[in-house]
């Protein structure tokens, strides 16, 4: 037990303890990079160690290393299959994508601050996938939502090559462009507001349940429903659970601040918006369905009449996040098909394949077995982490050769024949072409999908695999046919190239690999969700056909408009002009927040002027002067004379006396 204990100090807390020195050091030459490496280095071999313990010894259960009973806080992590996998994805992709670090932020300005964020965002987001205290869980929530902010506005001088968007372009008076402090600004508001709604939510759930710990409230979850119930505040209760994870995972309408987060450094993209804090929305709604699935179902056993209501409460909310996943995957994807800057095709990548996750969450309470679905979804958490988290990387590297972040102002990628070569491996998985791992997870998802009988989600999310296969492609194909200029890129040192290079080769052995292992990582994960899982039926010969074919029409399409020149779709784009500035313009979202934001300024101008500039003046001005005239009444009196004094005295005993007498 106290290996374990020292383990997850190392792999969790020791993150926070070397930021902390980092922030002191931080104007020591390269010394702030070393150290997060070194940092990132020991949570790594911590956490695959944590991971080995687990399979070895096959634990399920938590770990408390201190409790704090008069304020219902405790130190308390999970040991289990979730959170072992977990744990070991985000430490090591944080420490490939820091090896990158050193030599993309070489010579920057805030080389120190940078890695004092990034590596206390690590330590956050191992607590967010660790911790089995609910309020434990929503430290590290928050920790990453700081160093988030801090990260996406990096770049405090607000230099045009920093911004997202095409500069001067302004739709409806929005502004469709964004700068780093501003990106900064919205991200953190995008954020923050719905989780003030998650802490209610998780203070409710302890008012119902008199406990944070989510292991705790696994085990009384039947009767927690039934509480919920009688109280007419399930549905109420897992939006509030719900809310925060929706806006941290950028699930529409909230997408809008992952798509300006794009002015931050690329690796903060890499680590942030695409391989983890991302992903903490999912970790968390996979790591709570249990309660209610599983909770109903339990409920509807003992009680059916009551059980009756409560599962079909929880099937429309999940049919509700069902939707949502299906639309957020759908819009986003179809914005990348027309998209010009690299990070922005990634980043509406990255929010469309976290539709496809929520989607799967959703489904999950229409299967006959809920922790198979819901291992689906930690699959392709963990593909879609590797793959585009090398896809950021390798942007990177074509944005800083070519000095644009526009895929049309660049030259042929194809010269740049090493990094493209990786990139090809990591754009045919997130496509979703067999072998690669991305076909396989996607593959189980869509399985999940067309199962549950939702069919307006499901066709939605097909139309995506259409869309995905066809803007990955465009992705490295479109310099190839419409090349900017004519010199060769060069390629970086040896140990960048093998940041993305290690992340490309896992998309395709991993995928390679899959038929032997895959039902045996669904089966591991499934002991975290309630219900193990101890045989699987194979995917129907349909699904993955029906996969395959929609995959192969996009990079037929892709292909035929950018490799053998048979579309124009310059020309095809231009004849649709209205079709391309709503895609383009990000479905006017956008300018709706927009407008939302400035009905708030107008809102507090109208109520300084009528409200708040009276207060302030009667308070600060009128108050005061009154007080001063009236205090002049009352000096007059007091002239000092003894004479007058004797009269006053008098006359007040009179005048009491009288009182008294008539009374």
């Amino acid at each position: 037990m106290m290996d374990l204990v020292i383990l997850y100090l190392l792999a969790v807390i020791q993150p926070f303890i070397f930021s902390a020195i980092i922030s002191i050091l931080y104007s020591v030459k390269k010394l702030p990079g070393y150290l997060s490496v070194f940092s990132l280095i020991m949570s790594t071999i911590s956490s695959a160690y944590i991971l080995y313990s687990i399979i070895e010894k096959s634990l399920n259960g938590v770990l408390s290393i201190s409790q704090f009973s008069n304020i219902s806080f405790s130190l308390s992590f999970f040991v289990d299959s979730y959170t072992g996998v977990m744990m070991v994805l985000v430490s090591f992709l944080s420490l490939v994508i820091a090896i990158y670090s050193l030599y993309y932020m070489d010579g920057d300005e805030g080389y120190g601050r940078y890695f004092a964020y990034f590596t206390f965002f690590v330590g956050s987001m191992l607590l967010v996938v660790s911790a089995d205290n609910l309020l434990l869980l929503f430290l590290g929530w928050e920790g990453t939502g700081l160093a988030s902010y801090a990260l996406i506005g990096h770049w405090r001088h607000d230099e045009k090559e920093r911004m997202i968007g095409e500069e001067g372009r302004v739709v409806a008076n929005t502004p469709m462009f964004s700068y780093p402090s501003v990106s900064g600004l919205r991200a953190l508001l995008f954020t923050r507001v719905p989780d003030i709604l998650m802490l209610i939510g998780i203070f409710a759930v302890y008012a119902y349940t008199g406990t944070f710990e989510i292991s705790n409230i696994f085990i009384t979850k039947a009767q927690f429903l039934l509480e919920l119930a009688r109280t007419g505040m399930l549905l109420p209760i897992m939006f509030l659970l719900s809310i925060g994870a929706l806006a941290k995972s950028a699930q529409f309408p909230f997408h809008e601040w992952l798509v300006t987060a794009m002015t931050g450094p690329t690796p903060v993209s890499a680590l942030i918006h695409a391989a983890t804090m991302v992903k903490a929305g999912v970790y968390y709604m996979v790591r709570i369905t249990p309660i209610f699935v599983y909770g109903a179902k339990e409920l509807l056993a003992e009680n059916p009449a009551i059980g009756q209501v409560v599962i079909a409460q929880v099937q429309t909310f999940y049919y509700g996040l069902m939707i949502i996943g299906a639309i957020t995957a759908f819009s986003l994807a179809s914005m990348a098909l027309v998209a010009r800057e690299a990070k922005l095709i990634l980043a509406y990548s990255t929010g469309s394949q976290l539709g496809f996750m929520f989607a799967g969450i959703g489904a999950s309470i229409f299967s006959s077995m809920p922790s198979l679905v819901l291992a689906f979804v930690v699959a392709h958490l963990i593909a879609h982490a590797v793959f585009k988290a090398g896809l950021f990387l390798g942007a990177g590297i074509y944005i800083h050769s070519n000095e644009s972040r526009f895929i049309d102002e660049w030259a042929d990628v194809h010269k740049m024949r090493i990094t493209t070569s990786f990139n090809w491996l990591l754009v045919l998985s997130l496509a979703g072409l067999p072998p690669f791992i991305g076909f396989w997870t996607k593959d189980s998802l869509i399985s999940s999908y067309l199962s549950s009988g939702m069919l307006i989600p499901a066709s939605l999310l097909l139309i995506t695999v259409l869309f995905t296969a066809f803007y990955s492609t465009r992705y490295l194909l479109y310099s190839h046919r419409y090349p900017a200029k004519e010199e060769e890129p060069h390629e970086p040192p040896v140990y960048v190239l093998s940041t993305y290079g290690i992340l490309a080769i896992l998309s395709i052995g991993l995928g390679i690999l899959w038929p032997l292992f895959g039902e045996k990582l669904f089966e591991f994960l499934s002991y975290s969700f309630l219900e193990p899982i101890k045989g699987m039926t194979g995917e129907e010969l349909t699904v993955i056909v029906s996969s395959i074919s929609l995959v192969l029409i996009g990079i037929l399409l892709s292909s035929l408009s950018y490799q053998f020149k048979f579309i124009d779709s310059k020309k095809v784009i231009s004849s649709m002009p209205e079709l391309n500035d709503f895609l383009r313009d990000r479905w006017l979202i956008n300018i709706l927040f927009y407008n939302i934001g400035v009905a708030f300024l107008k809102l507090g101008e109208l109520t300084y002027r009528f409200v708040e500039r009276g207060l302030d003046l009667g308070i600060n001005y009128g108050l005061p002067k009154l007080t001063s005239n009236l205090s002049k009444y009352f000096r007059k009196p007091i002239s000092g004379d003894l004479y007058s004094y004797v009269l006053y005295f008098v006359t007040g005993i009179i005048i009491v006396i009288l009182v008294l007498l008539f009374i």
